[in-house]
């Protein structure tokens, strides 16, 4: 290794513009386990020479070659312009998501990714950057109540990745009010019902003795009888059928006579 890597050395030290004495000499260092020093042999090679297409393309089979594929997009990125033109075939486009971010959206959404021919996608749901181990894209991606950021890449048929996309959404399922009751507090001395006004999508819940009512409370379905000759604390609450979530909670208090 001792002597490949003179070698090497004493060809860079006459021209150090050649790609052949770098990637021979990463190659020394990758078969003692360096890949680390490989990679910065090339990056700061690249720092002094960043107009050589062919340095660029011989780091590029470095990272191929050492399993950093992940590593090229953002290598190209850096570049010149000229160079990402030069090697075309190692650019994948970014995938293209059907939903704009930065707006909020009032119900649970269905996200759409697409690629460039023969690319496949990979996407994360916890702002972490996708890799190709992460989670495949096979289908809609459901965008639940909340905030969820999507990490996502395109990888062609070559294993070589795009840049990463990152978009947020914020969903926020609109509630009711709480519920309207009637009729209002007082006291009566005739027979009254008491009434719940549902909206659809909705179910009503209610209780009679002061507490709080939940969905084990009583279900509302009909006008009530108010009870007679009593004092009665009425609270009713609405829940949402679709997402579970309660409104406020009404509360009447009655005094009868009859």
């Amino acid at each position: 290794y001792t002597t490949a890597e003179d070698s090497f050395r004493n060809a860079l030290a006459k021209d150090d513009t050649r790609p052949e004495a770098y990637t021979g000499l990463s190659k020394v260092y990758q078969a003692q386990d360096n890949a680390d020093k490989a990679e910065r042999l090339f990056t700061s090679a690249l720092k002094k020479q960043g107009e050589n297409i062919e340095l660029y393309r011989a780091c590029i089979k470095f990272y191929i070659r050492s399993d950093q594929k992940e590593k090229i997009p953002e290598l190209l990125d850096e570049a010149d312009s000229s160079i990402s033109d030069a090697l075309p075939e190692y650019i994948v486009k970014t995938p293209k998501f059907s939903l704009d971010d930065g707006e909020d959206y009032d119900d649970v959404q269905q996200l759409k990714l697409t690629a460039a021919s023969g690319c496949k996608i990979y996407y994360t749901k916890n702002k972490k950057k996708p890799t190709t181990g992460s989670r495949k894209y096979t289908g809609p991606i459901q965008i639940e109540e909340g905030d969820t950021t999507i990490y996502a890449i395109a990888v062609n048929k070559a294993g070589i990745p795009s840049l990463p996309v990152r978009k947020s959404y914020t969903v926020e399922l609109p509630i009711e009010d709480a519920p309207a009751v009637s009729p209002s507090t007082g006291q009566y001395s005739s027979a009254q019902e008491i009434e719940i006004k549902v909206p659809d999508g909705y179910t009503a819940y209610y209780t009679m003795d002061g507490s709080t009512p939940t969905t084990s409370s009583e279900k509302y379905t009909d006008p009530i009888d108010m009870p007679e000759n009593s004092q009665t604390t009425f609270s009713a609450i609405l829940v949402n059928d679709k997402n579970g979530k309660a409104t406020e909670v009404t509360t009447r208090n009655y005094i009868t006579t009859y």
